[in-house]
């Protein structure tokens, strides 16, 4: 939020929690997981909406604490990135 007066931006936003630990209400089954993520990706899903999916619908709040890989390694390693156009 910028000031009311002053010619510069605030501060603001919000922070997600630090973790090192998956906390014990989360879904943990790694395999369940990456199934989840090569369907949706194959039904053409970005990796940012594969995301929201996993943690709207099936609360995982953090795909690298439980998998210890990123949604994009995950793609990657299955071959199933997406190709960019060529212009």
């Amino acid at each position: 939020m910028a000031r009311m007066y002053a010619r510069r931006r605030g501060q603001s936003g919000s922070v997600r929690p630090y973790r090192k630990e998956v906390p014990e209400w989360s879904m943990t089954d790694v395999a369940a997981i990456e199934k989840i993520i090569v369907d949706l990706r194959k039904e053409g899903v970005s990796s940012a909406k594969i995301g929201l999916v996993l943690r709207d619908r099936y609360g995982v709040p953090d795909v690298k604490l439980v998998t210890g890989k990123r949604i994009g390694e995950i793609i990657k390693k299955r071959g199933l990135r997406e190709r960019s156009p060529r212009i």
